[in-house]
């Protein structure tokens, strides 16, 4: 039977809100572009590769365009699935010639209607089961894409198509969050997730939603019983690499030892094996792409408290592994305890899904769209002051740069704005930690939990 949609049309509402999140990053506002689009501009050779320093982002050359495919024609420094997803923007913005081009924004006055079809119709689709509505998200789907190519210049069929993908990876983490926080018993918390202004900032910016969109599932899934939602979680690693931590950390805690023989490779290979693609397509893409990582320093994060020296970039990529790992030490004595409540699972999950993302020397604003569905229906008032924190980073980048102060170290505007709110995620892990002492032992299995999704 399909679930009940409810009796206030919550559909609607984030078709809106994404729609508020396409205008932010269309290219004829001029405000900071994605990094979707920003890679686009860069791999075509318009704008330059940059590296960032102490000193802030340094232009370092410009790129020759040579062709469409990620690591092999250009620096690509984002995991397999973005790279898919990239390089079929590529190919709608300069493999298809635009047959008749016209005003770019009176192309985005005509095109946000439809995508607002496309978006309700998937919605209602995924939602109701209705075949009808996967008819009409496919013909919609077929006139965007044939208006992008007839009528657009590249930039803009490139960002909206990247768009596109946005916009099923939005639909699909908001049923998801609907249907978890159905499952906890917090409908209210679902007003918070469609209206966040990080979300709403950020979707069209980078890859966020999709690995959201797949642990959101994931945890549902576990709340549910099911081995399964561990593999939604291994799903997200190829998307954003800090998923891993709590991919493998939920997967020796939450299951038996003969399961982990079973399970454990599955969700070990479901993570990995698409990494293996880079070396395929290019070896020195492959190299490129760990020295790009490599070569990052301390940006947005917590260490930057700590290390005044943003250029101790190992010691604090290592401090990011070890405190993870003691985590995930942490749960592991505590074993089979997590199977108790539907809250103790998820302040589980949600620990191991924060720390990683608190602790990582990088943690851009973007990247608390992975957290958001987890510490909402779990500290409600806390949430949205960490979200109201963190969206204005974007653009409050540019108001430390007309004053001449480095973003990231005091007395920055950014950097007041990114540390306060990692200072509260901090809070609320430790809230969570404690809060653990009430889970009372169990020694279920994941799989015995009888709990209805």
């Amino acid at each position: 039977m399909a679930p009940d949609v409810g009796p206030v049309k919550w559909p609607v509402l984030a078709c809106v809100a994404f729609l508020a999140a396409v205008t932010v990053h269309v290219p004829f506002l001029n405000l900071p572009p994605g990094d979707a689009v920003h890679v686009y501009l860069r791999s075509s050779g318009i704008d330059p590769l940059v590296y960032n320093t102490p000193e802030g982002l340094i232009p370092i050359y410009y790129q020759r365009y040579n062709g469409i495919v990620p690591y092999r024609d250009y620096i690509f420094e984002y995991p397999p699935i973005p790279a898919a997803t990239f390089t079929l923007s590529m190919i709608a913005a300069l493999i298809l010639k635009s047959v008749h081009p016209v005003n770019q924004k009176a192309l985005t006055i005509l095109l946000l209607p439809l995508l607002g079809a496309i978006y309700l119709s998937f919605l209602y689709w995924i939602i109701l089961r209705n075949k009808n509505l996967s008819i009409l998200t496919l013909v919609a789907t077929s006139i965007y894409i044939i208006l992008i190519i007839v009528f657009g210049l590249p930039l803009y069929k490139f960002y909206f198509t990247f768009v596109l993908f946005c916009a099923i990876a939005h639909a699909t983490l908001m049923y998801q969050f609907w249907r978890l926080v159905r499952t906890l018993g917090k409908e209210e918390s679902l007003l918070l997730m469609l209206l966040s202004p990080t979300v709403i900032t950020y979707s069209t910016a980078n890859w966020d939603l999709f690995s959201a969109a797949f642990m959101t599932k994931g945890v549902r899934e576990i709340l549910s019983g099911r081995v399964k939602g561990l593999h939604w979680f291994a799903l997200a690693v190829p998307v954003k690499l800090i998923p891993i931590f709590p991919t493998v950390a939920l997967t020796v805690t939450l299951l038996k030892r003969k399961e982990l023989i079973t399970e454990g490779p599955k969700v070990i290979t479901l993570a990995i094996l698409p990494y293996m693609l880079i070396p395929i397509i290019s070896w020195k893409g492959f190299s490129r792409f760990i020295k790009f990582h490599s070569n990052w320093y301390c940006e947005y994060g917590i260490w930057t408290l700590l290390f005044k020296d943003l250029d101790l970039i190992k010691i604090s990529y290592l401090a990011s592994v070890a405190v993870t790992y003691l985590v995930i030490v942490i749960i592991l004595k505590k074993r089979h305890f997590v199977y108790d409540s539907l809250d103790c699972l998820l302040k589980v999950t949600y620990i191991m899904v924060a720390a990683p993302f608190v602790f990582s020397y990088i943690f851009a604003p973007q990247m608390l769209i992975n957290i958001l569905p987890f510490i909402i229906p779990l500290y409600p008032r806390l949430a949205p002051l960490v979200d109201t924190l963190n969206f204005p980073v974007a653009f409050t980048l540019k108001f430390d740069d007309l004053h001449n102060l480095n973003p990231f170290s005091a007395p920055s505007l950014t950097y007041f704005l990114s540390q306060s709110r990692n200072v509260l995620l901090l809070v609320t892990l430790l809230l969570s930690f404690h809060r653990l002492k009430g889970c009372r032992s169990s020694k279920g299995s994941i799989k015995t939990r009888g709990t209805s999704g």
